[in-house]
């Protein structure tokens, strides 16, 4: 009587832990309102104009590359292909190089 409990009690807490599971994250990748449906590493923050300010950067899959400051679309760019993945690259120009 005991092992069909002490069953019972770690089948709800399998049955709460996947249920928890189910909810991360599932809606931040997928938003029909946003029109956003992008893999993890397609999305990342980048100060792309220099300006001190990081912009949301997500790599569509409908093969487009939306730039974003809060809530606001600043540019919608076109791809060739679908996206893998984004990179972000920070050139150092300065004189004198400082490791």
């Amino acid at each position: 009587m005991a092992a069909a409990a002490a069953e019972e009690a770690m089948a709800a807490h399998a049955e709460r832990e996947e249920t928890k599971a189910k909810k991360v994250w599932l809606h931040a990748w997928h938003d029909p309102v946003a029109t956003l449906s992008a893999y993890s590493p397609c999305v990342r923050l980048a100060d792309i104009f220099a300006d001190g300010d990081s912009k949301l950067l997500v790599a569509n899959a409908d093969k487009k590359l939306k730039i974003y400051k809060g809530t606001t679309l600043l540019s919608e760019n076109i791809l060739l292909d679908t996206p893998v993945a984004i990179a972000v690259f920070y050139p150092d120009n300065r004189k004198p190089a400082i490791p």
